[in-house]
């Protein structure tokens, strides 16, 4: 099996900067899916409060996320923090395997 990491950002978007934030996130979506070893690049808006947004990433290797956390582009990111209400959440995680919707069913028929 292949090791992915997997990198999470929760942000909580002044109200009056949310469309700044989006804008921004939007411009980004591109560069990054092209970076090397991005397998994933989304952007997600809670459908409860539109000012809660969160930036989900998967990467093929420590490596190249680090290389992604030193870019131009992760610099701009970092300076939406001006944007929010707090500070954003981060989590990082590595996996050796996943598993998809077969194994939703499998825990059901359990």
């Amino acid at each position: 099996w292949k090791l992915m990491v997997s990198f999470i950002m929760k942000m909580k978007a002044k109200p009056e900067k949310l469309l700044e934030l989006k804008q921004t996130l939007q411009a980004l979506i591109e560069p990054t899916r092209k970076a090397k070893g991005c397998l994933s690049h989304d952007v997600f808006q809670d459908i409860e409060n539109d000012n809660n947004i969160c930036l989900f990433e998967k990467w093929e290797s420590q490596a190249d996320l680090g290389d992604h956390l030193r870019s131009d582009r992760f610099t701009v990111l970092m300076g939406t923090k001006i944007l929010l209400n707090q500070p954003p959440c981060i989590t990082m995680s590595e996996a050796s395997s996943s598993s998809g919707w077969e194994a939703v069913e499998a825990v059901r028929n359990t």
